[in-house]
């Protein structure tokens, strides 16, 4: 098989892996930090969705940047009161190997 066709293989796997956790489903959201690889990563900020809404808790710098941000999700700014889609929005955004938001539950 080419290289091209290894390439497109493991898409087209990763995106039935999204898929799949979509439909589980997101409730909570950390934003972490990794300082240093052979360490735990820092959680800067948790991203709880409470009634609908999401609530923030953590670094204050980092929580303003999250609400003074634009996210999109399935082609539609959103925010924190869009609830599960402002999660999957940020999750998506921040995926840097030393800052990004990982799904919880």
């Amino acid at each position: 098989m080419s290289e091209r066709g290894k390439i497109l293989e493991f898409s087209s796997e990763k995106r039935g892996d999204l898929q799949k956790e979509k439909n589980d489903g997101i409730k909570t959201l950390e934003i972490i930090q990794v300082v240093d690889p052979s360490k735990d990563p820092e959680i800067l900020v948790t991203c709880d969705l409470i009634d609908g809404v999401v609530q923030f808790k953590g670094d204050e710098g980092v929580i303003e940047e999250l609400r003074k941000e634009e996210f999109y999700w399935e082609g539609q700014k959103v925010t924190p009161d869009d609830g599960e889609k402002f999660l999957w929005a940020v999750k998506a955004s921040y995926r840097n190997p030393y800052f990004l938001a990982r799904k919880i539950k």
